[in-house]
């Protein structure tokens, strides 16, 4: 027993590697990305311990306050320099905008996408993809979220779906999951077009890839 930590220290010790952990992740993070949100739930659960003991109303935001302010953020590699490339290699590519572009290299970007959409109705060989989710306040302080795709071949539609996601998903949820729909979907269909080759992704959100 000697050998136990009291629980409070215990605890305290679990905050501590959590609260060092966050300054490890990557900057697109899901954790990250919800520092600067306005939060829903209350942490603590009274409101007379929030006033009485801390300022933060969150879980995230507690964690965030127990190193400095000024620590060093520590950012991981997307791929170890030692790991071997993974069996998709070149197959699998991205296309994707810096969040800091200018508006000629946006306007550059849209461009190359609708190239990419035109060129894609004219080949047999090419399935495109759309996704898309979106959390929206449908009653008064009520917000529901919601996903949806759609899939074209030829530049016709083949297969549509929307998704309920109700009140607990939040954006970031919506967005995974009609991206996991939409290819869990396509196993179906590329069975009745075996001479695909190429399939375009189309999304606007860069976290959720």
């Amino acid at each position: 027993l000697s050998a136990i930590l009291p629980i409070p220290i215990y605890l305290q010790r679990l905050n501590d590697t959590t609260a060092i952990r966050l300054r490890t992740l990557p900057t697109q993070s899901q954790p990250l990305q919800r520092l600067n949100q306005p939060q829903k739930q209350p942490y603590p659960l009274s409101k007379r311990t929030i006033q009485k003991h801390m300022p933060y109303t969150t879980p995230l935001l507690y964690l965030n306050s127990l190193l400095p302010k000024h620590t060093d953020h520590t950012y991981p590699f997307e791929q170890t320099p030692w790991h071997p490339m993974t069996k998709w290699g070149s197959r699998l590519q991205w296309d994707l905008l810096g969040t800091n572009a200018s508006k000629d290299t946006k306007k550059t970007h849209l461009t190359h996408i609708r190239s990419i959409i035109d060129l894609s109705t004219t080949s047999s060989s090419t399935i495109c993809v759309y996704t898309d989710g979106s959390t929206r306040p449908l009653l008064p302080h009520r917000f529901f979220s919601g996903a949806s795709y759609l899939i074209t071949h030829l530049g016709t539609n083949i297969h549509q779906r929307l998704y309920g996601l109700g009140r607990t998903a939040t954006t970031y949820d919506a967005e995974t999951f009609a991206l996991s729909a939409a290819s869990h979907y396509l196993t179906h269909i590329l069975t009745n077009h075996p001479d695909t080759t190429t399939i375009h992704y189309f999304t606007d959100n860069t976290t959720a890839l």
